[in-house]
């Protein structure tokens, strides 16, 4: 792509030809690696700038998708206007100005010293009245600066200020579900509450909010119904449907009952009331399984499940409890099915194969 990009733009390719000797290293190439480490740049692709002694005056980081931005930051690095070094000598002439204060923090971030770089950030947030009448470029949207405020309170995890000055902020996701990690440890419990119910509310298909809401309701005992409606969620939206899910959804069964045993809910009951549902019956199904108990009544629940959605990962569901009753012919056809319709993921290959491994054990015996 960068490549493409140098052809493309004559003026590029031109001013790159006659100002710079230009050295590639590839990830791939012999040292390229311990190379990198010495240098520190972690950011793929890394642009260094050094002089004829080899001393690094500068670096850009990052693939731009427009080359007149990119052939922009060439220039700056080659007149060395904006370099870490004539920035901060700016910035002593001027020690509030916050678009300095801006582009030396991300000249830090380039260099991956991020302590450093949220010094520079904090330094926009003291002045928050010049940095919310600044725009800036954002360097994953060129065509859609955004405030440097707004930006700051990004740049140094400040979600809580950032969703209540910018609640429609392009970060929102991100804060959400930095803020729902953040609130697991229930340690605030009215707070955190109407947090989740507000950040599943809008975004009700994000997995990482919904699993980070299922351990606050397995730490904290609140918000069970909820955490159940998200490990159903979690089962719908997920392709890899983990047993700790599973697990976690009949821990919130039983405490949804009052503590009544998981055995005591996930009866035939539960199947014949949610037999219209393939999310609740996979559940059921695939927790027997791994007990390895109920599994008759289990087959039937993965049988319908693969009847309302016939999907891998309920073919797959079907296929460890056929393989628990020593059914292994027909298991090993319903992993072929999900192969056939997911493909070759290596869930179900692995599935296939132990599967096979079974069948070869009991023949021996």
């Amino acid at each position: 792509m960068l490549d493409e990009q140098f052809r493309s733009n004559e003026e590029l390719y031109n001013f790159t030809n006659k100002n710079f000797v230009a050295i590639r290293v590839l990830v791939e190439d012999k040292g390229a690696h311990e190379f990198l480490r010495k240098i520190n740049a972690m950011g793929r692709p890394s642009f260094l700038f050094m002089d004829a002694n080899g001393v690094e005056i500068d670096r850009i980081i990052g693939y731009f998708r427009h080359p007149e931005y990119f052939l922009r930051r060439l220039k700056l690095a080659n007149s060395g206007n904006e370099n870490l070094k004539s920035l901060q000598n700016n910035l002593n002439n001027d020690p509030n100005n916050v678009l300095i204060l801006y582009k030396i923090g991300m000249k830090y971030r380039d260099y991956s010293d991020f302590n450093e770089a949220i010094i520079y950030f904090n330094r926009i947030l003291e002045n928050r009245d010049d940095a919310v009448n600044q725009e800036v470029e954002y360097p994953g949207d060129l065509d859609n600066p955004i405030n440097l405020y707004e930006f700051a309170l990004r740049l140094t995890d400040e979600y809580e200020i950032l969703l209540e000055e910018f609640p429609e902020t392009r970060f929102s996701n991100r804060a959400y579900e930095k803020l729902s990690q953040d609130y697991m440890d229930g340690k605030d419990l009215a707070k955190a509450s109407a947090f989740y119910d507000q950040a599943i509310k809008k975004y009700p298909e994000n997995i990482k909010i919904h699993r980070f809401l299922i351990t606050y309701a397995i730490n904290s005992g609140s918000n069970i119904n909820s955490a159940i409606n998200s490990c159903e969620k979690v089962f719908g939206l997920s392709s890899n449907r983990e047993i700790s899910i599973v697990r976690k959804y009949a821990k919130l069964l039983s405490r949804k009952f009052n503590g009544l045993p998981i055995e005591n809910i996930l009866t035939e009951k539960y199947v014949e009331d949610n037999y219209d549902n393939p999310v609740k019956l996979f559940a059921y199904a695939y927790y027997w399984a791994n007990k390895k108990k109920n599994l008759e009544s289990a087959l039937v629940a993965a049988e319908r499940a693969v009847e309302l959605e016939e999907s891998g990962i309920h073919l797959d569901t079907r296929a460890v409890v056929l393989m628990r009753l020593g059914r292994y012919d027909e298991a090993i056809k319903t992993v072929e099915r999900a192969i056939e319709i997911e493909g070759n993921q290596e869930r179900y290959l692995n599935r296939l194969e132990k599967i096979k491994a079974e069948m070869e054990k009991k023949k021996d015996k």
